[in-house]
Protein backbone atom coordinates (compact mmCIF):
# COMPACT_ATOMS: atom_id res chain seq x y z
CA UNK A 1 0.00 0.00 0.00
CA UNK A 2 1.81 3.28 -1.06
CA UNK A 3 2.44 5.41 1.99
CA UNK A 4 0.64 8.42 1.00
CA UNK A 5 -2.77 6.86 0.98
CA UNK A 6 -4.75 6.43 4.77
CA UNK A 7 -3.07 3.29 6.64
CA UNK A 8 -2.70 2.25 10.26
CA UNK A 9 1.15 0.68 9.41
CA UNK A 10 4.14 0.64 8.87
CA UNK A 11 6.91 -1.40 8.31
CA UNK A 12 9.63 -0.31 10.67
CA UNK A 13 12.18 -3.29 9.87
CA UNK A 14 12.10 -7.03 8.26
CA UNK A 15 14.98 -9.52 9.42
CA UNK A 16 15.77 -12.99 8.18
CA UNK A 17 16.23 -14.99 11.19
CA UNK A 18 19.50 -17.10 11.74
CA UNK A 19 18.86 -20.66 11.66
CA UNK A 20 19.28 -21.63 15.27
CA UNK A 21 16.77 -19.44 15.95
CA UNK A 22 12.73 -20.98 16.95
CA UNK A 23 10.76 -18.98 14.81
CA UNK A 24 7.57 -20.12 16.84
CA UNK A 25 9.28 -19.15 20.04
CA UNK A 26 7.80 -15.29 20.47
CA UNK A 27 10.56 -14.50 23.00
CA UNK A 28 13.36 -15.84 21.44
CA UNK A 29 12.21 -14.13 17.61
CA UNK A 30 11.96 -10.71 19.90
CA UNK A 31 15.57 -10.69 21.16
CA UNK A 32 16.90 -10.89 17.79
CA UNK A 33 14.42 -8.60 15.68
CA UNK A 34 15.17 -5.72 18.05
CA UNK A 35 12.55 -3.62 17.13
CA UNK A 36 13.76 -0.88 18.88
CA UNK A 37 16.32 -0.08 15.96
CA UNK A 38 13.74 0.36 13.15
CA UNK A 39 11.29 1.99 15.68
CA UNK A 40 14.13 4.63 16.68
CA UNK A 41 15.15 5.25 13.28
CA UNK A 42 11.68 6.59 12.72
CA UNK A 43 10.50 8.33 15.57
CA UNK A 44 13.89 9.21 17.40
CA UNK A 45 15.60 7.31 20.32
CA UNK A 46 13.71 9.12 23.29
CA UNK A 47 11.16 6.92 24.69
CA UNK A 48 9.63 9.47 27.20
CA UNK A 49 8.88 11.53 24.12
CA UNK A 50 7.24 8.60 22.86
CA UNK A 51 5.40 7.59 25.89
CA UNK A 52 3.60 10.92 25.41
CA UNK A 53 2.10 9.67 21.84
CA UNK A 54 -0.53 6.96 20.56
CA UNK A 55 2.89 5.09 18.78
CA UNK A 56 2.61 1.76 19.58
CA UNK A 57 4.73 -1.50 18.16
CA UNK A 58 3.39 -4.99 17.06
CA UNK A 59 5.39 -7.57 15.92
CA UNK A 60 4.57 -10.33 13.14
CA UNK A 61 5.78 -13.81 12.35
CA UNK A 62 5.08 -16.16 9.56
CA UNK A 63 2.15 -18.61 10.38
CA UNK A 64 2.28 -22.17 10.96
CA UNK A 65 2.04 -23.08 7.17
CA UNK A 66 4.31 -20.13 6.21
CA UNK A 67 7.16 -21.70 8.54
CA UNK A 68 6.46 -25.24 7.37
CA UNK A 69 7.27 -24.09 3.87
CA UNK A 70 10.10 -22.51 5.06
CA UNK A 71 9.53 -18.66 5.86
CA UNK A 72 12.17 -17.34 8.23
CA UNK A 73 11.16 -13.37 8.74
CA UNK A 74 10.29 -11.48 11.52
CA UNK A 75 8.93 -7.75 11.34
CA UNK A 76 8.26 -4.70 13.67
CA UNK A 77 5.52 -2.31 12.49
CA UNK A 78 4.46 1.09 14.30
CA UNK A 79 0.90 2.36 14.68
CA UNK A 80 -1.23 4.70 16.32
CA UNK A 81 -3.19 2.35 19.11
CA UNK A 82 -6.10 3.90 21.20
CA UNK A 83 -8.96 2.72 22.93
CA UNK A 84 -11.21 2.57 19.45
CA UNK A 85 -8.23 0.06 17.86
CA UNK A 86 -5.49 1.70 15.08
CA UNK A 87 -5.86 5.36 14.05
CA UNK A 88 -4.63 6.38 10.41
CA UNK A 89 -0.73 7.22 10.44
CA UNK A 90 0.16 10.55 9.46
CA UNK A 91 1.46 10.70 6.08
CA UNK A 92 5.24 11.68 6.97
CA UNK A 93 6.04 10.26 10.33
CA UNK A 94 8.85 12.98 11.76
CA UNK A 95 11.20 12.35 14.51
CA UNK A 96 9.20 12.98 17.94
CA UNK A 97 9.60 16.39 19.51
CA UNK A 98 9.07 17.54 23.36
CA UNK A 99 4.95 18.36 22.45
CA UNK A 100 3.81 16.26 19.74
CA UNK A 101 1.02 17.06 16.63
CA UNK A 102 -2.48 16.32 17.95
CA UNK A 103 -2.59 13.47 15.36
CA UNK A 104 -0.17 11.46 17.08
CA UNK A 105 -0.41 13.14 20.45
CA UNK A 106 -1.49 10.93 23.43
CA UNK A 107 -5.04 12.35 25.09
CA UNK A 108 -7.63 10.58 27.16
CA UNK A 109 -11.21 10.64 28.19
CA UNK A 110 -12.23 8.58 31.66
CA UNK A 111 -13.39 5.52 29.05
CA UNK A 112 -10.85 5.87 26.08
CA UNK A 113 -7.38 6.95 24.68
CA UNK A 114 -7.39 8.47 21.68
CA UNK A 115 -5.45 11.02 19.55
CA UNK A 116 -5.42 14.62 20.87
CA UNK A 117 -7.04 15.60 17.48
CA UNK A 118 -10.56 13.97 18.55
CA UNK A 119 -12.33 15.56 21.89
CA UNK A 120 -10.81 14.39 24.77
CA UNK A 121 -10.24 15.17 28.77
CA UNK A 122 -6.99 14.73 29.97
CA UNK A 123 -3.42 15.24 27.66
CA UNK A 124 -0.22 13.23 28.16
CA UNK A 125 2.02 16.29 29.52
CA UNK A 126 5.20 14.36 31.18
CA UNK A 127 6.62 10.93 31.27
CA UNK A 128 9.57 10.05 33.76
CA UNK A 129 11.67 6.75 34.77
CA UNK A 130 10.53 5.06 37.79
CA UNK A 131 12.63 2.00 39.27
CA UNK A 132 10.26 -0.68 39.72
CA UNK A 133 11.32 -4.31 40.54
CA UNK A 134 9.46 -7.49 40.94
CA UNK A 135 7.14 -9.25 39.36
CA UNK A 136 4.35 -8.23 37.16
CA UNK A 137 1.43 -8.12 40.12
CA UNK A 138 4.62 -6.19 42.37
CA UNK A 139 5.08 -3.74 40.27
CA UNK A 140 1.30 -3.19 39.20
CA UNK A 141 0.78 -2.95 42.71
CA UNK A 142 3.70 -0.62 43.33
CA UNK A 143 3.21 1.77 40.60
CA UNK A 144 -0.72 2.38 40.62
CA UNK A 145 0.29 3.96 43.87
CA UNK A 146 3.33 6.40 43.01
CA UNK A 147 2.67 7.00 39.49
CA UNK A 148 -0.08 9.39 40.44
CA UNK A 149 2.55 11.04 43.17
CA UNK A 150 4.69 11.01 40.95
CA UNK A 151 3.01 13.15 38.38
CA UNK A 152 1.51 15.23 41.13
CA UNK A 153 4.85 16.23 42.85
CA UNK A 154 6.60 16.61 39.57
CA UNK A 155 3.94 19.16 37.89
CA UNK A 156 1.97 19.83 40.87
CA UNK A 157 -1.51 19.20 39.51
CA UNK A 158 -3.53 16.07 39.88
CA UNK A 159 -4.50 13.78 37.28
CA UNK A 160 -4.32 10.56 35.61
CA UNK A 161 -1.11 8.32 35.07
CA UNK A 162 -0.31 5.36 33.34
CA UNK A 163 2.88 3.09 33.00
CA UNK A 164 4.48 0.72 31.08
CA UNK A 165 7.66 -1.49 31.37
CA UNK A 166 10.84 0.22 29.62
CA UNK A 167 13.66 -2.10 30.20
CA UNK A 168 14.35 -3.57 33.67
CA UNK A 169 14.00 -2.55 36.66
CA UNK A 170 12.98 0.94 34.51
CA UNK A 171 9.09 1.65 33.76
CA UNK A 172 7.83 4.63 32.01
CA UNK A 173 4.85 6.43 33.92
CA UNK A 174 2.86 8.99 31.57
CA UNK A 175 1.31 12.22 33.43
CA UNK A 176 -1.93 13.37 31.97
CA UNK A 177 -3.05 16.56 32.67
CA UNK A 178 -6.51 17.56 32.28
CA UNK A 179 -7.68 19.78 29.21
CA UNK A 180 -10.50 21.86 27.76
CA UNK A 181 -11.19 20.57 24.49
Amino acid sequence: MPCGSDHTLVTARVVQLPADVDVSDWDEVQKVIACDAGENKLLGRNPLRRALTMYAGFSFIPTADQRAAGARWASCHLTLWGTKGLYDLPTTLRKLTKRPTAAVARCATLARWLPCSERHTHRAVAAFFVRATGSDRAVDKRISVQGPRVCAKRLRIPGLSTYRRHTPPNVIVTCFKRTRK
